[in-house]
């Protein structure tokens, strides 16, 4: 499973179908029913579009978030700054 996939999974799990999809899924329907067939055609194909637009930008937020806490992560993990322990390091190398 590559990292794209991974990120995709973590994003289903944490980004669950919302209500208002469910409302605007059923608005879609309904519209659709009352269309002639080639108006159908069109109506899919933007809802398709809008579709695949609206996963690609939430995917591509929760990534950005899932970095930016994983970089906040490993911040506030490592050891703080010393500089005397810095200074002693340059003095060992010089020795």
């Amino acid at each position: 499973m590559g990292e794209y996939d991974y990120m995709m999974a973590l994003w289903s799990q944490f980004c669950p179908m919302r209500s208002e999809d469910e409302i605007s899924e059923k608005l879609y329907r309904k519209l659709r029913d009352t269309l002639p067939k080639h108006q159908r055609k069109q109506l899919l194909r933007l809802m398709d579009s809008t579709n695949a637009h609206h996963e690609t930008v939430s995917l591509e937020s929760f990534i950005a978030g899932f970095q930016l806490a994983a970089g906040i992560a490993r911040e506030t993990t490592r050891s703080p700054y010393s500089f005397a322990e810095a200074e002693e390091a340059r003095a060992c190398k010089r020795e």
